[in-house]
């Protein structure tokens, strides 16, 4: 029995990729992406030597890997998004509206799309929709001032 190397490049470019869906590092993407154009490449010139192949592989896979990180990478990564800072004085001062959450109707402020329960330094509940800004963290709980008191 003869294996068809295009259908074992092919089986390792899918698989690849199918272990990219769990990793989520864009570089087994562009193994995979490697491992398929081999595959295409093969079946458009078929008794390529296993040689050839393996450096056709190291050459997509040493084009495509910067490509995938430089390019599609900062899609899924936007440097916007300042992750692990909420409580660490990098939104300090800023302003935020007050919005209810959903299984509890606390009182929160959104940051990055996460709810972090807010309350005056005096100790009050703001009101929902009120504009406020945010004077620190304590714990998880943001303390917050009406937004034309900020000083």
């Amino acid at each position: 029995m003869e294996i068809n190397m295009e259908y074992v490049w092919l089986l390792i470019g899918m698989v690849l990729i199918l272990f990219e869906l769990a990793v989520g590092t864009l570089v087994l993407l562009s193994l995979g992406a490697s491992a398929l154009l081999v595959a295409v490449i093969v079946l458009a010139l078929p008794g390529m030597s296993l040689a050839v192949q393996l450096g056709a592989y190291a050459l997509f896979t040493v084009l495509l890997t910067p490509l995938v990180i430089k390019k599609i990478a900062p899609r899924f990564h936007p440097s916007s998004t300042h992750y692990g800072t909420a409580g660490s004085s990098a939104h300090e001062g800023k302003s935020f509206v007050i919005v209810e959450r959903d299984y509890d109707s606390a009182a929160c402020i959104r940051i990055d799309n996460d709810l972090y329960r807010a309350s005056f330094e005096s100790g009050g509940i703001p009101q929902i929709g009120e504009q406020v800004s945010l004077v620190r963290f304590e714990g998880a709980r943001g303390i917050v001032c009406p937004a034309n008191l900020t000083s």
